[in-house]
């Protein structure tokens, strides 16, 4: 698989598939992409900022999923159709 960059390589922590064809992956940096195609081409997801490091993830559908943040009081983000939503802890 080959994903997309932010102008740097990703580092990746997480992916995780819903479907065959649906899955996503977060990492250093804020990083999130999405596929649709099984991994074939990702499209990245503006959800946090670079200085985030995402740490888990966990899919809820195929157009929702969410990752804690770095540091515990930071709660949860979900990542909902590329964009991002701040649960409170």
């Amino acid at each position: 698989m080959t994903f997309p960059n932010q102008g740097f390589s990703p580092t990746l922590s997480h992916i995780n598939f819903i479907s065959q064809n649906v899955g996503w992956v977060v990492g250093w940096y804020g990083y999130a992409a999405r596929t649709s195609n099984g991994g074939a081409t990702w499209t990245l997801q503006n959800i946090a900022t670079q200085e985030e490091i995402l740490l888990g993830l966990s899919v809820l559908s195929e157009t929702e999923a969410y990752s804690p943040g770095p540091d515990e009081r930071d709660g949860q983000s979900i990542l909902h159709g590329g964009r991002r939503h701040d649960l409170d802890p």
